[in-house]
């Protein structure tokens, strides 16, 4: 009888192994997807309105929320998900990118039947009334947060940040730029922009401590602080970018993106 010997640590990948580690990566795009897509909106939105300090005009904090905030269907969050789908399959290329959406679909489904069900209790038998006040609590303009309505901040947008960032992945997949020298031109990019975000960083928080004196010391280091691994983290990615296409992986046919 003859023993097969492993290495220390290498572990075999048992089906059970193979179920977990693809689990662990589903819940962490489905993070990406929805927590991810907010926060580089706010992000890049606070950035681009600091710009205009530069010539004397201040933007406030209500300007930023009513832009990410007010406006229904989210518009910064759509784009903003888009180029980070985009920009994660560059880097992971892993197919459960592609169903994010599923999981707040179902969740935005359930909100909108239990919320169905409740607005008939109070109008009985109005059926149509009952679906129409509904539809502008998820998806209008009347359900807005100085009303504590938070129906579209819990469902709504998660559901748009996901499906945007689902098909920005799929865009990359389906259209890959193949070209060397625009693959460099957006990876620089990429980098640039990691770079600027640090600048501003170390910028804004000598602003808010010597000039302005908005906050206190500890709000913005922790601002400071979490703006600089936003920026370190688009500069990693350009670098991995930058390294990927200079030796490109040999892209997934299309018919194993939805095999086990």
């Amino acid at each position: 009888m003859s023993l097969t010997l492993r290495p220390w640590g290498v572990r075999k990948n048992t089906p059970t192994v193979l179920a977990a580690k693809r689990a662990l990566i589903l819940v962490m795009h489905q993070v990406l997807a929805t927590m991810g897509v907010v926060l580089w909106a706010l992000l890049l939105t606070s950035i681009a309105f600091g710009i205009p300090r530069l010539w004397g005009h201040f933007f406030r904090m209500s300007d930023t929320r009513r832009v990410l905030l007010a406006a229904p269907y989210y518009p910064v969050q759509i784009i903003v998900g888009l180029l980070w789908g985009w920009l994660v399959w560059k880097q992971s290329r892993h197919r459960a990118m592609l169903w994010v959406w599923v999981f707040p679909l179902l969740s935005l489904v359930i909100a909108v039947l239990d919320d169905l069900t409740r607005t008939s209790n109070l109008y009985p038998g109005a059926i149509g009334l009952d679906f129409r006040i509904t539809l502008m609590r998820f998806f209008g303009a009347q359900c807005r947060l100085e009303d504590h309505c938070f129906d579209q901040i819990g469902f709504s947008l998660p559901f748009y940040a996901a499906v945007s960032y689902a098909i920005g992945a799929w865009l990359a997949l389906r259209f890959p730029i193949r070209s060397r020298l625009s693959n460099r031109i957006v990876d620089s990019a990429v980098i640039g922009v990691g770079i600027f975000i640090l600048a501003n960083t170390v910028w804004e928080a000598i602003g808010d401590l010597v000039y302005y004196q908005q906050w206190p010391w500890w709000a913005v280091l922790l601002g400071g602080a979490f703006e600089a691994s936003m920026g370190a983290c688009l500069i990693r990615f350009g670098a991995r970018m930058w390294r990927i296409d200079n030796n490109p992986m040999p892209s997934l046919p299309t018919s194993e993106l939805f095999s086990g």
